[in-house]
């Protein structure tokens, strides 16, 4: 309940569900295997609660120990700590086995404790519900507008508006980047965005180094500062409620419906960069949806094996080799013994490519969609885990920390998507094609995002080398919606890895 309740607007009620089930049958069966072997529910009972504590504390104590300055390096290893934590079960199994009859008032005690730690969590879940709630019915909290920088208005003649895209490819880095690191040259890739019209800047960079942050300010024309004007840098949680209502109710979609446009969206990996309200939106629908949210590995999965004693395991390979090797191999037969009995439909990477698939077969009809369109894609690939083959085909990534067929398979089916919107569009459409940040696997290119433009007319000629995504709408409302917004120094931050909102300014850079 506590890491709900810490993760509350990250992760979906459904996702807990499961963890929460197999958290108490597993304390139920540890309850009565002890049971049987001591005679004693007294004993059972203490045992049990010193095996849960035990098991549920580990990663965050591991965490903290690795963390401490100088000694954590050598301290916080699971060779050290993972003896300590076997030595107080065996300790304390002994103590509690030996001595409990002189305990009977203990059970009373812990039950207490227990029943008002349940009763704080509680009341934290309770609170996150409501600060959720507020914030999703707070539309002011994306009216952060320039003074009569936009106003509808100003143009008169409304028929011929532009359909304007934004698609988004998850982690797409820049061409040096991706040449640097990964060893691709995809300038055939840039050839044909230029063939077909698209601007491509060279000297380009994401305004912060992850999604959240990233498409909050694309979309809000702001860097995040404006509209945290006490932002923190030493706080160690983000408000994750506040910035998925930022991308969902933005200030670029308040700007366009305000000119009569729909809102097209797309169901996608991650909930928090969709648009659930939008006048249309696609969805896989798997009649398997429900039963793999609740039986697929989730984002709460793996922050319960990051604070509890399954850290051992995820960590296996700096226990012992032994260890990694019988971990590999009891998680590879669970995986094919629920693919064999169908329990999960498409499991959590079968459902991303077809969520991939269904957004790339759809994206290419909208043209025929009657009205203007705000057009909101965010592809959840190239970013890993890939799933793309180089042909389009199901090929889930393992522990390959390259994934070139992903980028192979873009490369290919993007433009030719492209072409058609732009072919079939009545009036020529506005098209920002970009990464939302650069390769989070390499600290040095989190912020070389890729991003070209198709803007008809002479707006092309207005974006320039250095631009940052903060600037594209400003650009875009003035060239085409008589904005009048000024351009913002363009400034491209990292993120810090204990203090979230510790943003570290990165000089601009071009490729060499």
């Amino acid at each position: 309940m506590a890491l709900w309740a810490y993760n509350f607007d990250r992760m979906r009620p459904i996702e807990v569900v499961l963890p929460a089930c197999l958290s108490i049958f597993g304390t139920l069966i540890v309850l009565l295997v002890v049971r049987l072997v001591s005679r004693s529910w007294l004993k059972a009972g203490l045992l049990t609660t010193l095996v849960v504590l035990l098991f549920f504390t580990y990663g965050h104590v591991f965490g903290m120990v690795n963390n401490l300055p100088g000694i954590g390096g050598q301290v916080g290893r699971h060779r050290f700590l993972g003896s300590l934590w076997f030595a107080i079960l065996i300790v304390g199994g002994f103590l509690i086995l030996k001595f409990a009859k002189k305990a009977r008032d203990l059970p009373f005690l812990l039950n207490c404790t227990g029943l008002a730690l349940v009763v704080m969590s509680g009341g934290q879940l309770l609170n996150a519900q409501y600060q959720q709630a507020v914030v999703a019915l707070d539309r002011n909290v994306v009216s952060l507008q320039d003074k009569n920088a936009f106003d509808p208005a100003r143009i008169s003649d409304k028929k011929d508006l532009p359909d304007v895209y934004l698609i988004v490819l998850d982690g797409y880095p820049r061409h040096d980047a991706l040449l640097r690191h990964l060893k691709y040259d995809n300038t055939p890739f840039l050839n044909t965005l230029t063939s077909l019209g698209f601007v491509i800047p060279t000297c380009n960079m994401s305004n912060y180094d992850n999604t959240v942050f990233s498409m909050s300010s694309t979309l809000n024309l702001h860097y995040l500062e404006d509209y945290y004007p006490n932002l923190d840098p030493q706080a160690t949680h983000v408000d994750y409620a506040r910035l998925t209502n930022l991308i969902r109710h933005s200030l670029v979609r308040r700007n366009l419906t305000d000119l009569g446009y729909k809102t097209i969206s797309f169901e996608t990996e991650y909930d928090w960069v969709e648009i659930p309200d939008a006048n249309i939106i696609y969805t896989i629908n798997s009649k398997w949806t429900g039963i793999q949210d609740l039986l697929a590995i989730t984002d709460f999965d793996t922050a319960l094996s990051s604070t509890s004693a399954l850290r051992l395991l995820t960590n296996a390979g700096e226990v012992s080799p032994w260890l990694k090797k019988q971990t590999d191999e009891v998680y590879d037969w669970i995986d094919e013994t629920i693919k064999k009995i169908t329990l999960r439909g498409p499991g959590r990477y079968q459902k991303k490519y077809l969520q991939i698939m269904m957004a790339l077969d759809n994206l290419e009809s909208i043209p025929a969609v009657p009205g203007p369109k705000f057009v909101y894609l965010h592809l959840s690939a190239p970013h890993p885990k890939t799933v793309l083959g180089p042909n389009g085909e199901f090929e889930p990534e393992k522990d390959q920390p390259v994934f070139l067929d992903s980028f192979i398979y873009l490369d290919k089916r993007v433009p030719e998507i492209l072409q058609k919107i732009i072919n079939n569009s009545n009036v020529p459409p506005v098209i920002i094609l970009q990464g939302d940040h650069g390769m989070n696997l390499f600290r040095d290119a989190q912020l070389d995002n890729f991003i070209a433009y198709y803007l008809p007319g002479a707006a092309k000629d207005l974006v320039y080398p250095s631009i940052t995504p903060v600037n594209t709408f400003r650009l875009i409302f003035n060239a085409y919606f008589d904005g009048r917004y000024e351009l913002l120094k363009d400034a491209s931050y990292l993120s810090g890895e204990e203090h979230p909102l510790d943003f570290q300014l990165v000089p601009s850079n071009c490729p060499k």
